[in-house]
C-alpha cells in the first residue's frame, strides 16, 4: 500500500510539475507579446510564478489539460506564438483550444511552410496597389501619425500577412520607425508585428532576389 501510495505521490507530482511549466510557458509568451521590455529570446522564457498560489487554483487542472494537447514543449510554445502573433491577446480561450486557436496554430504552420511563395504572392498585392494609386513605397514607409502607411492598411485588412510585414523589415527596416512615428493608437498592433520578428522563419537566400526585383520594378 504504502509503495502505490508513492508512486501515486509521485505521479501526481509529475502532472502538476507539467501543468506549473505549461502555465509558465504561457505567461512567458504572453509577457513577449504584451510587453515593450519582456523579451522571451533573452530571458530565455523564465518568468516568477508562485507554485504554492498555482497549487491552490483552478489553474492547474486548465494547464493539465492544456499541456496533454501537445507531444513536447516546443509544440506547445509554437501553439502560443501563433496566437499571440495572430492577435488572441492574453485570451484565457488559447488554453481552452478553441477552434479558432486551433485554426490558428495550423495557419501559422502553414505560412511557415511556404514563407517564400507566400512573401511574393504578398508583394504582388503590394505592387498592385501602390501602382493603382500612384504612390510611393518609400514615402509609405516612412509615413507619420496621422497618416497611416498604406502597407499597414493592408495588413489590418488582411489581404496581406504578418509574416511578409516581418520578410519586409528584414530587407529595408521600417517596423521600429512605424513604432515610433504611429503614436499610440496601432502600438498593440505594431508591438505584435515587431515581437514576432524571432519566430518568423525564412531563407533570406531566397526572398533578397525577390525583395530587390521588387523594388526595382517600382
Amino acid at each position: 500500500m504504502l509503495q502505490n501510495s508513492t508512486i501515486s505521490q509521485n505521479k501526481q507530482h509529475l502532472i502538476f510539475d507539467r501543468a506549473h511549466k505549461a502555465y509558465q510557458m504561457y505567461l512567458a509568451v504572453k509577457l513577449h507579446f504584451m510587453s515593450d521590455k519582456y523579451d522571451i529570446t533573452k530571458h530565455r522564457g523564465r518568468v516568477m510564478t508562485s507554485k504554492s498560489s498555482f497549487a491552490y487554483s483552478n489553474k492547474k487542472f486548465l494547464f493539465n489539460k492544456f499541456a496533454d494537447k501537445f507531444d513536447n514543449k516546443q509544440q506547445m510554445a509554437q501553439y502560443l506564438i501563433a496566437n499571440f502573433a495572430y492577435g488572441a491577446w492574453g485570451n484565457t480561450d488559447i488554453v481552452y483550444g478553441t477552434s479558432e486557436s486551433d485554426e490558428n496554430f495550423k495557419e501559422w504552420n502553414r505560412r511557415q511552410q511556404s514563407m517564400t511563395q507566400i512573401f511574393k504572392q504578398d508583394l504582388s498585392k503590394i505592387r498592385l496597389h501602390f501602382e493603382t494609386n500612384n504612390m510611393s513605397l518609400e514615402s509609405d514607409l516612412d509615413a507619420k501619425f496621422p497618416r497611416v502607411p498604406d502597407l499597414f492598411q493592408l495588413y489590418l485588412g488582411k489581404h496581406i500577412t504578418l509574416e511578409t510585414l516581418v520578410i519586409l523589415d528584414n530587407h529595408h527596416s521600417f517596423l521600429d520607425n512605424w513604432k515610433t512615428n504611429l503614436g499610440s493608437l496601432f502600438s498593440d498592433e505594431i508591438r505584435r508585428v515587431i515581437k514576432a520578428r524571432p519566430f518568423v522563419k525564412f531563407d533570406r537566400i531566397k526572398t533578397e532576389p525577390i525583395y530587390v526585383g521588387f523594388i526595382q520594378e517600382f
